[in-house]
């Protein structure tokens, strides 16, 4: 199932086109023309674009689905689509307009030693990583590649969905290109590559072991080092303690990103890298596949959404970097500020706001068939310090699965919880489906209306003595909140999964209580527009599409 949107109107609405180009028979591309375009609603800076447009037959499930993958795919060292579109017989795919920065035979020339290394490590990780994700690229020429401030690029514009290629085509195509562009006279250690390497992952090793770019060190991620080449990151804050199972870096935005995407960023970047550690193979092993899990989910989602998904990532070898937009606080943060300071307090409306906000994120995810699995204050971050006035987005999914429409649920084993047992439903060792979720929802917006205090407990022998309707009512009744509030809290917190709500159904509830109380304060901005509505409405007609082809 696909979850990113495509576009609902058609290609001419969105577009002016300035040039055309469609004489390509003496070249080997994928589409069969190319225009130079401008958007009809940026008439101040009139950035080009490129729509590429790609004939397909309805039988060629294959391909269609490799047009779709690529699509969606966030690896950092690829140019993505602006916009996606399908009309007829054939998909129009808009790039950035990114030719002034089109490798040559003449520009490699005039590029130093280091930036030529940077080059063969982005190139070989990335070609690595698109081999692992079942899109292997062959580099053929070098109007393939884009560099701009010493990160390269592929361009995928220039991508054959029709020629199934394979890691070891890409592999020997990645060699030859080493070979034909870099001279071992000025880069004297490519002589101690591994070209005999027949996979690509070993030669990849090969030459971050060439470059001494492999080092031991307990204080960062594995392959900083690396990373610190690729991104010249000097200046950084690590955010985590060492007790946590993710390296949490903190850094300016890098110039590139402003070049390269058309989305807003924050003025500070996050690189979340989750440790590869664990007693057991095993355990490493499972940390792997969670990791990927992660990546793929962030992937469904787009940066407006509610939803804090990384619009980046690079992986080196298997020790991955999400780069995010930073977050000034999560929940739990919140929490601990009321506790020190009184001036910082929950209104009625604030409680509210969360509650509407948290279920706005929760009721997307369950329309995409993702169960979190891992809801907390902690997993909740903040895009403004004053809540009235950001958005409230859902993190951290390394727990995370996809549902599927026809499977009611999951067999769950010991090994197989959430990562918190404060949060954790009475039947976690028993099927469940979305309704975990709601639980965790319904016990976080509970301890907000509690004014940031835990209302559970961690060990629950005695389900009635924290959770009945008559201990919530006692707990929240001083705070003179809607019946409605309080019902909605009771229902996600009953013992019997089946009996709690669903998202959408909170949701609708909760928007009702947060614009009532907003308009009876007479005070407080509206919450900034959701894009869950054009978000599901994209995804049905996407949907749509799919099964007619």
């Amino acid at each position: 199932m696909l979850f990113q949107s495509i576009k609902i109107i058609s290609f001419g609405a969105d577009y002016d086109i300035l040039q055309e180009f469609n004489d390509f028979s003496k070249q080997d591309k994928p589409y069969n023309k190319y225009q130079i375009v401008v958007k009809k609603n940026d008439q101040e800076s009139k950035q080009k674009y490129i729509a590429a447009y790609y004939p397909f037959n309805k039988q060629q499930r294959d391909i269609i689905d490799m047009f779709y993958l690529v699509k969606q795919i966030k690896i950092l060292n690829i140019i993505n689509k602006e916009d996606f579109y399908h009309e007829d017989d054939q998909f129009i795919i808009v790039y950035p307009f990114l030719q002034n920065y089109q490798l040559s035979v003449e520009s490699i020339k005039h590029l130093d030693k280091n930036t030529k290394v940077s080059i063969m490590v982005q190139l070989s990780i990335t070609l690595l990583e698109m081999a692992k994700r079942k899109i292997p690229f062959n580099i053929t020429n070098l109007n393939q590649l884009v560099l701009i401030d010493g990160i390269v690029f592929i361009n995928m514009q220039e991508f054959h969905y029709y020629e199934k290629s394979t890691d070891t085509q890409s592999l020997n195509y990645l060699k030859q290109f080493i070979r034909n562009n870099f001279q071992l006279n000025e880069i004297q250690e490519i002589d101690q590559f591994h070209f005999e390497a027949n996979t690509i992952e070993s030669f990849t090793e090969s030459i971050l072991s060439t470059f001494n770019l492999i080092v031991k060190d307990y204080e960062n991620a594995q392959y900083f080092k690396v990373f610190q080449h690729i991104f010249k990151v000097s200046n950084y804050t690590q955010l985590a303690d060492y007790q946590a199972n993710s390296h949490i870096y903190k850094f300016q935005k890098l110039p590139v990103f402003e070049k390269i995407f058309s989305f807003p960023l924050t003025q500070d970047i996050i690189a979340k890298s989750t440790k590869i550690q664990g007693e057991e193979d095993q355990d490493i092993e499972d940390v792997k596949v969670n990791i990927t899990r992660e990546i793929q989910l962030m992937e469904l989602f787009e940066v407006n959404h509610e939803i804090a998904a990384c619009f980046k990532y690079i992986r080196i070898l298997d020790q991955s970097y999400l780069f995010m937009r930073y977050y000034c606080k999560n929940l739990r943060q919140y929490f601990e500020l009321m506790n020190q300071n009184q001036s910082v307090y929950f209104t009625k409306l604030i409680v509210y706001a969360i509650a509407y906000q948290f279920i706005k994120g929760l009721a997307l995810l369950h329309f995409a068939g993702i169960k979190h699995r891992d809801l907390k204050p902690e997993n909740l971050f903040l895009t403004n310090q004053n809540i009235l006035y950001g958005q409230i987005h859902i993190a951290d999914f390394d727990r995370s699965i996809i549902q599927q429409k026809d499977n009611q649920g999951l067999d769950i084993d010991y090994f197989d919880q959430t990562n918190t047992p404060e949060y954790n439903p009475p039947e976690q060792r028993k099927l469940r489906d979305h309704s975990v979720d709601i639980w965790q929802y319904g016990l976080t917006i509970y301890e907000v209306a509690n004014k940031g205090q835990y209302p559970g407990a961690r060990i629950c022998l005695d389900f009635n003595q924290y959770y009945s309707p008559q201990v919530i009512e006692g707990k929240l009744q001083q705070y003179n909140y809607d019946k409605e509030f309080m019902d909605v809290i009771k229902q996600c917190l009953k013992e019997d999964p089946q009996q709690r709500p669903q998202a959408r159904e909170i949701e609708r509830i909760m928007q009702k209580l947060y614009e009532k109380e907003q308009s009876k304060q007479a005070k407080g901005p509206k919450l900034f527009s959701s894009q869950s509505f054009k978000w599901q409405k994209s995804q049905q007609i996407e949907e749509q599409v799919v099964s007619d082809i």
